[in-house]
């Protein structure tokens, strides 16, 4: 009898044992899928990120033709500013509304920021900023009073600051919406746009404005997603 007994407790104590084995076991089990599914959103996370931001578009300006040019036997001459975004991102940015000008003000002043809430020109469908690439040209006027009404030619006689202001909106692949301003005054002596100002004139943020107007009109540019199918459907047509 008492043999049995002993038994009998020796085989509870074998039990118990198994028992906080077992919660031990569950215990670690659970921490290890919580530091697998930890692990599993860090790298979805870092992954995103990658796509999001250091694969993201990364626009600038890009001057084709500058518009003024301080360096010629007539003097000052002015004419058409011609420039084109360039993306040095490895994402493309389809560009869907562009806002540009050129004023002047007196030598010392600067222009105020640009309303985040204003409207730029709608840009037809499938002008894009290619990866590593321009998009087409863009022109605007340069035709401004830099000599105060008077009627001089020199950099000696100039009393105003030429300044090129702009914005350009545009989405990602993942369809986000963003924003880049920029702003450059005219060096005379340089004969060159240089950016000036501070993150209030020159940036790159998500575009919090409401949604723009759907302009899916097919466009001119040679380099814009339709015209880069309607090239590869008229080859296919023509064999």
């Amino acid at each position: 009898m008492a043999e049995a007994a002993k038994n009998t407790v020796t085989l509870n104590i074998i039990q118990v044992g198994l028992g906080l084995l077992t919660l031990v076991g569950l215990f670690y089990t659970i921490r290890y899928t919580r530091i697998t599914a930890d692990a599993a959103v860090a790298g979805t996370k870092v992954a995103e990120r990658a796509l999001t931001q250091l694969e993201a578009p990364f626009l600038a300006v890009h001057f084709v033709e500058q518009g003024i040019n301080a360096k010629t036997v007539h003097g000052i001459v002015f004419d058409d500013l011609k420039y084109c975004i360039r993306n040095y991102g490895r994402t493309p940015a389809h560009i869907v509304e562009l806002d540009d000008f050129v004023t002047c003000l007196e030598i010392g002043a600067q222009p105020g920021p640009m309303n985040p809430d204003r409207r730029g020109r709608p840009m037809p469908y499938g002008v894009i900023a290619p990866p590593d690439a321009d998009t087409q040209e863009f022109s605007t006027v340069t035709h401004v009073d830099l000599f105060g009404g008077e009627s001089g030619r020199s950099i000696g006689d100039v009393v105003n600051v030429a300044f090129f202001q702009g914005f350009v909106r545009y989405r990602d692949i993942f369809d986000d919406r963003y924003i880049f301003g920029f702003c450059f005054v005219f060096d005379l002596k340089g004969n060159r746009w240089v950016l000036m100002g501070g993150d209030e004139h020159n940036y790159c943020k998500k575009d919090e404005s409401p949604e723009p107007p759907n302009t899916a009109v097919p466009s001119g540019d040679p380099r814009s997603v339709r015209s880069s199918l309607n090239m590869a459907f008229l080859r296919s047509r023509n064999g």
